[in-house]
């Protein structure tokens, strides 16, 4: 994985977050309902949950 510095977009803004997400369940973070329920119940059954998104 790249680091923070390694990898920069159009003006400069990472494109990566200093988030770790190793041993973690990511999910993809739409804004809407069903991304945020699949997420609070991966929660409820004990996952470690790292969600993203796009700007």
């Amino acid at each position: 994985m790249a680091s923070r510095t390694e990898r920069r977009g159009k003006d400069d803004h990472p494109l990566i977050s200093p988030v770790d997400a190793r041993g973690a369940t990511v999910v993809a973070m739409s804004g809407g309902v069903d991304s945020s329920v699949a997420a609070a119940l991966l929660c409820r059954e004990g996952a470690r949950v790292v969600g993203v998104t796009l700007r």
